[in-house]
């Protein structure tokens, strides 16, 4: 039986509803709600107060609910996260939940959050998570050295994911939106894995990432602490980038990571992949193409830029699409017509890429025409001989 999750034929809804009131609430009762009814009750109809697990169960039960899981979240403060165990039932099969929760604070022997300054510290954090996953948490590092910037811990969960937050301490002191460090999100039968690509003292740093040896060395760092192949391509050319760049993982998610590449005075840029191999999907982030921008003054000067991002991102021209403006033109567009379309509809705009993956689109930033937002994306070409518009 799960821990986090169950459904009709995982054993008594009772004992499931027991179990995880030994870990995560500890002593106490129950509070259970039901689905929304307006206007008279918004936030739900009160079911029950003062039930123990087989009360939960048994008007669960009576409502038809066959399955159910503990949903965690952050709370207003790093001392007051919060644990609620939710149902979803078919009438709810996008995974939101049937609206029936049952509560109250969480005080039981797991802690959901705690503040970490230093890989010791989170490593005894990740072990004391190991009841409420199939096997302990890798954890990658023990070092009591401490970390550049106190952090903090948070587990959030839903329906069919687990989620690892660090955060800066001084954020999840103050009743404010936590500054997430990174967050790694899994399966919950995959977390015990997945938590140490996110934990690792070299994915949690901020690389300087000014220029092309500084990148290289900061996609080592992350190569390595991911156990994934070196890249054993040429080094790359010498380049400088915009001053100040830096680059540090973003999230995790089902092991792909986003990074995110920081640039005073200019937008970020984010790219994505798989964890696996890093540097099928960074290579990319060493041509200069990526770091400029390009203002749409210049027809041939912005159609060189967009041929200097396909072939960093796609390895030759990439195939473009406009959307959402009001006489978006004919696609795929090659980067000639994009280039002129450009010109002539985001008049005075300076373009730059703000993400981009590979194996997926590329998404330029800045287009805005003179009726509003247009998405501009490129994407690889399915044939070299597929002809442009």
């Amino acid at each position: 039986m799960e821990v986090l999750r169950w459904r009709t034929g995982d054993g008594p809804m009772a004992e499931w509803i027991e179990r995880v009131q030994r870990l995560v609430f500890g002593p106490g009762t129950f509070e259970l709600s039901g689905p929304a009814v307006w206007p008279d009750h918004p936030y739900g109809m009160g079911l029950g107060s003062g039930l123990d697990a087989r009360g939960v169960a048994e008007l669960l039960t009576a409502d038809g609910v066959g399955r159910l899981y503990v949903s965690f979240s952050r709370g207003m403060t790093l001392t007051a996260p919060t644990a609620d165990i939710l149902a979803v039932t078919g009438r709810a099969a996008d995974g939101r939940g049937s609206g029936h929760r049952a509560t109250y604070t969480p005080d039981g022997p797991v802690k959901l959050a705690a503040p970490v300054r230093s890989p010791a510290e989170l490593g005894a954090w990740l072990d004391q998570l190991a009841p409420l996953f199939p096997a302990p948490v890798e954890v990658p590092d023990r070092s009591t050295e401490p970390f550049p910037v106190p952090l903090a811990t948070g587990l959030l969960s839903g329906p069919d994911t687990v989620t690892v937050c660090v955060d800066t301490l001084t954020s999840r002191e103050s009743v404010v939106n936590p500054t997430t460090v990174v967050s790694v999100a899994a399966d919950p039968s995959r977390i015990p894995v997945d938590a140490a690509l996110g934990c690792h003292p070299a994915v949690l740093r901020t690389y300087p990432a000014a220029t092309s040896r500084e990148l290289a060395h900061a996609l080592a760092g992350l190569a390595a602490a991911w156990g994934a192949p070196a890249d054993d391509g040429a080094p790359p050319e010498r380049a400088s980038y915009r001053r100040g760049t830096t680059l540090r993982v973003l999230r995790i998610e089902h092991r792909r990571a986003t990074l995110r590449l920081s640039r005073p005075g200019a937008p970020e840029l984010h790219v994505t992949g798989d964890v696996s191999r890093p540097a099928a999907w960074t290579a990319p982030l060493f041509s200069p193409a990526l770091h400029e921008s390009r203002s749409t003054g210049s027809r041939r000067g912005l159609q060189r830029w967009l041929e200097g991002v396909g072939q960093a991102v796609y390895g030759g021209p990439a195939a473009w699409s406009v959307t959402g403006a009001t006489d978006s033109p004919a696609m795929p567009l090659g980067a000639a017509d994009l280039a002129r379309w450009l010109k002539e509809n985001c008049p005075g705009r300076r373009l730059s890429v703000g993400e981009f993956t590979p194996e997926g689109e590329t998404e330029l930033l800045s287009t805005r025409t003179r009726d509003g937002w247009a998405t501009v994306t490129g994407r690889r070409r399915p044939d070299p001989g597929t002809p442009m518009a």
